[in-house]
C-alpha cells in the first residue's frame, strides 16, 4: 500500500472501532477489488476484536455467489461491478451472519479489466446497519492512479462512508 494512504486508513480504521464499540455494534466485510485489505485494516486496529466479526474476499463471481449469496442473475445482468451487486453483498451479509452492520466493495483495480462504462478505478461501495431499520447507502466511485492506490482509495472511502452512516 502506498504510504501516503497508510496514516489515513489507520486514522479511519481507530475511528471505525471506537465508534462501533461505543455503541457495542459488530461488522462484517465483503471485499473484491480490495482482496482484504478492507479486512486487514480493520483488524490490525486495537480492539478490532470487539467489533470486527470477520470477512468474506469475494474477489471471483463465484465466490460472489457461494460465499455471501449473490443471485448468478445479478451479476449476469448488472456485472460484478455494479450498485445492484453490492446491494446483493450487503443483504447477503445480513441474512447468513449474526451481525449488525456490513461494508461492501466491487470495483475495477486494474491496470486491466475496464470499459468505457466502467473504467478502472470504478469501484461500488456501500454499507448497511441492521439496527437503523436496515438503512443502507451505496455509493459509485472513480479513483485514480495505480491498482494498490485505487484498492486504499475504496478503503479509506468505505470506512468514511460507514462512519457518516453512524
Amino acid at each position: 500500500m502506498k504510504a501516503r494512504f497508510e496514516k489515513q486508513i489507520d486514522e479511519l480504521s481507530r475511528d471505525v472501532v471506537i465508534r462501533l464499540g461505543q455503541i457495542d455494534k459488530s461488522l462484517m466485510v465483503a471485499e473484491s477489488c480490495t482482496a482484504g485489505l478492507l479486512g486487514h485494516s480493520i483488524a490490525r486496529t486495537p480492539g478490532a476484536s470487539k467489533i470486527f466479526w470477520g470477512g468474506l474476499i469475494v474477489y471471483s463471481n463465484s465466490a460472489k455467489q457461494i460465499l455471501a449469496g449473490v443471485d448468478p442473475e445479478i451479476i449476469q445482468g448488472s456485472g460484478a461491478v455494479s450498485e445492484e451487486t453490492v446491494d446483493a453483498l450487503l443483504h447477503g451479509l445480513l441474512q447468513r451472519f449474526p451481525i449488525d452492520a456490513a461494508l461492501a466493495v466491487s470495483g475495477i483495480a486494474g491496470p486491466g479489466g475496464g470499459t468505457p462504462e466502467k473504467p478502472v478505478g470504478t469501484v461500488y461501495i456501500g454499507s448497511i446497519c441492521r439496527w437503523l431499520d436496515e438503512k443502507k447507502y451505496i455509493q459509485r466511485c472513480r479513483f485514480e492512479g495505480e491498482r494498490v492506490e485505487i484498492q486504499a482509495q475504496a478503503v479509506i472511502e468505505g470506512m468514511k462512508q460507514l462512519l457518516t452512516m453512524l
